[in-house]
């Protein structure tokens, strides 16, 4: 009998090498949807649009947020804000301007761009489990807003990473 050519052996650990790295990119695939996701704003009220979203992750202050809005709110798509209030920080509002734990998040419209009559949100101190989000655009419709409020931990998807 003849010995097995060396090119034999090379061959059958390029071969273990190649199934080990296809199982190693397939559990790191699934790994990754159940960790991560992208998010797209589509809106005008970020300057970002593409989000890298870390599910599960709770955001601190200043963080962006991806969040399911509440159904009343009628949207398909899920919102990315940045988190301006925490619990045990207090909402002012004098007339139509709002502040967070003392500095300005912006002032609330009458209307939105569709003609719909807005209204700001309740003052009082954000409670356990909820979050106030907020983008400085004018236009954004956000936390200022009875219609959105506050955010429940349970809508929260997780933390925005933005990526362009």
């Amino acid at each position: 009998m003849m010995p097995p050519k060396a090119t034999t052996g090379r061959a059958h650990r390029i071969a273990l090498t190649g199934m080990l790295v296809l199982v190693l990119a397939a559990l790191g695939v699934h790994w990754l949807r159940g960790h991560v996701r992208l998010a797209w704003n589509e809106t005008e009220s970020l300057p970002q649009s593409v989000f890298l979203v870390q599910l599960g992750v709770t955001p601190d202050k200043g963080d962006y947020v991806l969040f399911d809005p509440p159904q009343a709110v009628k949207s398909r798509y899920p919102f990315v804000k940045r988190v301006a209030g925490l619990p045990g920080d207090t909402i002012r509002v004098e007339g139509r301007a709002v502040w967070v734990d003392g500095r300005p998040v912006g002032v609330a419209k009458t209307t939105s761009r569709r003609g719909e009559r807005l209204h700001p949100i309740a003052p009082g101190v954000i409670g356990p489990g909820f979050i106030f989000v907020h983008a400085n655009h004018r236009d954004s419709y956000d936390s200022r807003y009875q219609s959105i409020g506050l955010v429940p931990d349970a809508r929260v998807i997780g933390r925005a990473v933005p990526l362009f």
